[in-house]
């Protein structure tokens, strides 16, 4: 029985990637694959039962509200012309559009939701249309370099849970990835930025290039997001999970906004825009996946149908292939963690390697929200990204398996 849902779940992905190649919207792409598995496993009732489910659930709502947010935030940021003062102020600054295009992904992924690569996207496609790199490269660009701090950031929850469940000193998870982190800044750089020009000229009249005014609405998301996130997130008497990123977003809003000229005008014309709608459906549509996937108990069918006990398999294979088709970190790191500390006298490296695997699995997963969000905002297909995403994990994959298991 787990077999064949395994064969449903294998081929549900397929379907996915079907549909997007054919540019069927990804919202509905994503509906239809949860229907589909809803009617072959449970039927239409326990499929409207968890569409009204993932609506009310608490994550759905946190997730939907700050890709609104975040969404309005961008399309207001881009309407006031502060995506070309930015990209030319940190051109004119730093003379280095390689630097740009790795470093600032980076830095906002310090912004810990799925929309926080949306801040990046539309720098990274501008100086990506100054210096001719194609649309799959931008997404894979701004994808990759958003989460190479991620892999190591002592302040994600996402590592601080794997320590806890695991019992391996958070600062050894810390300290043993920092070279899978500059491996995966080496071959980003070697895959999608070698070829890039050493500087960019900007013609003075290309308008105003001052780094202040256009950098200060992020940095103060940014800012107020990490000063607020230690008293107010994670309260079960509050509505939201995360609500100090949605203060943090609505106060460069306001900022944006104000320094417009003609405020009004630009949040209506932005409320009107489609793109901000679509990605807020899109978020509801992948949480629903999601939920479907758990409905009918997925990492069990992959555990039980598979009967192993190699340590390969389990710490590597298993969280690898569980981050690709969760498209959640967490989710998979939890579940990776679950299966690699039931292993008699587990190694803490072993426990450390089944995270890099499973983050390396959300990383190019067709659900990673980043990665969705990052494609629709340039008009472009996931799958073409994987020409770059694919490569680039695999490399990282193996080479990730040779530093944290060859003493």
């Amino acid at each position: 029985m787990a077999l064949y849902e395994l064969i449903l779940v294998i081929i549900a992905l397929v379907l996915l990637i079907t549909l997007t190649m054919t540019k069927v919207p990804l919202w509905l792409s994503l509906t239809l694959i949860a229907l589909m598995l809803s009617l072959l496993k449970v039927g239409i009732n326990d499929f409207i039962n968890i569409l009204i489910k993932t609506l009310h659930d608490k994550v759905t709502i946190n997730l939907m509200i700050l890709t609104f947010t975040i969404a309005l935030f961008i399309n207001i940021y881009n309407r006031v012309g502060y995506v070309s003062r930015l990209s030319n102020g940190l051109i004119r600054t730093i003379r280095n559009p390689k630097l740009i295009l790795a470093l600032l992904p980076a830095l906002l992924g310090l912004l810990p939701v799925a929309g926080g690569a949306l801040m990046s996207a539309p720098i990274v496609d501008e100086i990506g249309n100054k210096v001719n790199l194609s649309k799959h490269k931008r997404l894979f660009i701004n994808v990759w370099f958003r989460h190479t701090i991620l892999l190591a950031y002592p302040l994600s929850t996402v590592i601080i849970t794997a320590s806890a469940l695991s019992g391996v000193d958070l600062w050894m998870f810390v300290l043993s990835e920092l070279p899978i982190v500059l491996i995966m800044i080496l071959i980003g750089y070697l895959i999608a930025l070698r070829s890039v020009k050493g500087s960019v000229d900007i013609s003075i009249n290309e308008g105003k290039s001052g780094l202040t005014t256009p950098l200060l609405p992020i940095v103060l998301a940014i800012l107020t997001a990490l000063a607020l996130a230690p008293l107010i997130d994670r309260r079960e008497e509050l509505p939201l999970i995360t609500p100090s990123i949605l203060i943090g977003v609505i106060v460069a809003i306001a900022v944006t906004l104000a320094n417009s000229g003609s405020p009004l005008t630009h949040l209506v014309s932005a409320l009107k825009t489609r793109n901000v709608w679509e990605l807020v459906i899109t978020s509801y549509a992948a949480m629903l996946l999601k939920y479907v996937f758990t409905l009918i108990d997925l990492p069990h069918i992959i555990v039980s149908t598979l009967h192993t006990k190699s340590l390969v398999l389990m710490s590597f294979i298993i969280p690898l292939v569980l981050g690709f088709t969760l498209g959640s970190f967490i989710g998979s790191v939890i579940i990776s963690i679950s299966i690699v500390t039931s292993i008699p006298h587990f190694s803490p490296y072993t426990v450390i390697l089944a995270y890099t695997s499973a983050f390396l699995g959300y990383l190019v997963s067709p659900l990673h929200l980043c990665y969705i969000y990052t494609a629709q905002y340039l008009k472009t297909s996931i799958i073409k990204g994987y020409k770059y995403m694919m490569p680039s994990m695999i490399i990282t994959a193996i080479l990730s398996y040779v530093v944290l298991t060859i003493p």
